[in-house]
């Protein structure tokens, strides 16, 4: 899940016809209209569906005192809090529960 989601969700409310390979638009009727859509997503609405996700498939031990919350886009392999992550990765201490193939 991406920004490109949610404005192919946002697309879709409004009526706009569009195409898209793999995850990229490749037409878009109302481009100047689409454009005002993606205006308005915010990185911080995005980060909330993502944690939200997380938090269902994939929760972090207490223990770790951890969040999902983000100050800035993507891991910071120079914070403490990120490298405690991927040594919980690397360890193997995640469960993820709920999916099915």
């Amino acid at each position: 899940m991406n920004g490109h989601y949610l404005l192919e969700n946002k697309l879709k409310k409004n009526g706009i016809e569009y195409t898209m390979i793999d995850n990229a638009f490749h037409e878009i009727s109302n481009f100047k209209k689409a454009q005002e859509l993606s205006d308005k997503i915010r990185v911080e609405d995005l980060h909330q569906v993502l944690d939200s996700i997380a938090k269902r498939y994939c929760p972090l031990p207490e223990e770790y005192q951890l969040s999902y919350n983000r100050k800035y886009k993507g891991f910071n392999f120079f914070s403490a809090e990120d490298q405690q992550v991927f040594e919980f990765i690397a360890r193997g201490e995640f469960n993820i529960k709920g999916m099915q193939n």
